[in-house]
């Protein structure tokens, strides 16, 4: 990465600053996003006065008469953005001051996805869920509120289990309008309910990504010798030696990200399987150029 490896973000705590960083690489590579942000639509002519732009001449009407008009432009609605993280207690993995944890990885992801959405105009909200909504902050477009959703990614800690079927249909009452709704979860949740969370946005028309957030040791189960599994949110343990399990737990382990995928293919659902070793700023372009 430009600025700072994957081991100086797990020692980070200021989102302020990474979310920048993350941003001003990822222009650096990609020069700039391709949303638009605030909309505009051509609304009349009035007569050029001193200090009007350049740009909004009208060339083509100046050379038939001889006079120079400017145009006018009217703001359509802006895009409105809703970032969701999953604060339960399996996002809370790895338990490793010197990595990264799936919680930690959302925030970054989620602050600087806010910077470049903030910065085009767009109204940007944000709140964390497990099978309650927390922290919420509505999608607005003022002033302070990059610092507002800081303070608020600052303070969501991993809690609680998932229910994500509980949580969006609390939810879905809050958005009354139609948006882009970014979801930042490890998805270890009932894909019923899932199927049937994601349908709250879909049915109101609103474009939705999926960020399927997970550590490589979870989708490679490399532990060696015997060993306790515990379930951070049912407390459940498991003895078990991974040499013995691993072939099939990686075969599940698929099988389950497809599952996800499959259901957002269905409901017409932008999905990226992202790990925690991951830059950031290739993450950003990945899914900002789509």
């Amino acid at each position: 990465m430009k600025y700072f490896s994957l081991r100086d973000l797990a020692k980070l705590k200021n989102l302020h600053f990474v979310a920048k960083k993350v941003v001003e690489g990822f222009l650096y590579g990609y020069h700039r996003s391709p949303y638009s942000g605030v909309n505009v639509e051509f609304s009349e002519y009035r007569p050029y006065t001193f200090g009007d732009e350049l740009k909004n001449i009208d060339w083509k009407l100046w050379a038939k008469t001889d006079r120079l008009y400017v145009k006018k432009f009217e703001e359509e609605t802006n895009m409105r953005v809703w970032l969701l993280l999953d604060s339960s207690l399996s996002m809370r993995f790895p338990e490793d001051e010197n990595e990264i944890s799936k919680l930690m990885y959302s925030k970054i992801l989620a602050a600087s996805l806010s910077y470049v959405f903030l910065n085009q105009q767009d109204s940007v909200g944000i709140l964390d869920f497990d099978s309650k909504l927390h922290n919420i902050i509505p999608p607005a477009l003022k002033r302070g509120q990059f610092s507002r959703i800081i303070k608020n990614l600052d303070k969501i800690e991993s809690r609680g289990s998932t229910d994500i079927d509980k949580a969006f249909h609390e939810l879905s009452y809050f958005i009354k309008r139609r948006g882009l709704i970014i979801i930042f979860s490890d998805f270890l949740t009932n894909k019923d309910h899932l199927k049937k969370a994601l349908s709250y946005f879909k049915h109101k028309k609103n474009d939705v990504i999926v960020f399927h957030i997970y550590h490589k040791e979870e989708k490679e189960l490399s532990y060696e010798g015997d060993s306790i599994f515990i379930d951070p949110e049912t407390h459940e343990r498991i003895y078990e030696n991974p040499d013995k399990i691993r072939k099939e737990y990686i075969r599940l382990y698929q099988n389950n990200i497809d599952t996800i995928k499959d259901i957002c293919f269905e409901n017409k659902i932008g999905f990226h399987s992202i790990s925690t070793h991951e830059d950031p700023v290739s993450v950003l372009g990945k899914v900002l150029k789509r």
